[in-house]
């Protein structure tokens, strides 16, 4: 519980920010998602094409979860 509480706040402070994410393959939750890592070790899901998979891609975290991030390509 207090873990969730620091964890979320420190995602939410990464919201509008650009990261460089590598893209490592579809999401397990939804295959039309791609799910990667930023230089950091958090993960981000981004709808982008496949084609990235393996890429490092500039990326703009839009939204903040507990685990996790989302965002969008830039």
């Amino acid at each position: 519980e207090v873990q969730d509480k620091i964890s979320i706040e420190k995602n939410k402070a990464l919201e509008n920010k650009i990261m460089k994410v590598l893209i490592e393959g579809e999401s397990k939750h939804d295959p039309n998602v791609l799910s990667g890592k930023t230089e950091g070790g958090k993960t981000v899901n981004i709808k982008a094409p496949k084609e990235l998979i393996g890429k490092i891609a500039d990326v703009r975290i839009t939204e903040a979860k507990t685990w996790s991030l989302y965002g969008e390509l830039i």
